[in-house]
């Protein structure tokens, strides 16, 4: 670091945003993929891109084992506490604490937004509680994300903003295709 204080705060954010938090947005990112996105779509969406498919258990890997473990680490180490401070060969600085608020305020910025864009999207969202749920963890898929005989009540379906023009294109192009086709 930089200046005399640099490795203190890089031990300051270190400490919080790093090892703790992290896990909980890990967390989350495998309920949404696993649970919301749905592990099969996912599942295949890996086999497009790799071009083969990968072992069956890594579904239960990311449906229940990583949440599970992230979780539990978190836990453990949510249990286990204790706050920071920076050992040196002479001496051991304790953080005083304004400057673990300022840690966890930086911790906090990360995850905050998990539950603000979702009680964002509930209140924008229009129907009953329910419905509105239902609506907001719904994922939006483009027309190539969709797999064979998808299910389209489980989706929303996102149309790109040319996305009418290019509808009218291919409209087009295939009444002219048609046309000539005809009139040969």
């Amino acid at each position: 670091m930089v200046s005399e204080g640099g490795m203190y705060v890089f031990q300051l954010f270190d400490f919080y945003s790093a090892s703790r938090i992290i896990l909980v947005v890990a967390f989350f990112e495998c309920v949404v993929v696993a649970y919301l996105y749905g592990i099969n779509r996912f599942y295949d969406n890996l086999e497009m891109m790799f071009g083969f498919r990968l072992l069956p258990w890594m579904k239960l890997c990311w449906s229940f084992l990583t949440p599970l473990f992230t979780m539990g680490m978190f836990v453990l180490g949510a249990i286990s506490y204790s706050e920071v401070e920076y050992k040196r060969k002479m001496m051991t600085y304790h953080y005083p604490t304004w400057a673990i608020a300022i840690g966890w305020m930086l911790a906090s910025v990360s995850v905050i937004w998990i539950p603000i864009i979702l009680i964002y999207k509930l209140i924008t969202s229009k129907g009953s509680l329910t419905e509105r749920f239902c609506d907001t963890v719904k994922p939006h898929l483009r027309h190539h994300q969709l797999r064979h005989r998808e299910d389209l009540t489980h989706i929303h379906l996102v149309r790109n903003k040319a996305g009418a023009n290019e509808e009218s294109i291919n409209s087009d192009a295939i009444q002219i295709n048609s046309f000539l086709l005809v009139k040969k």
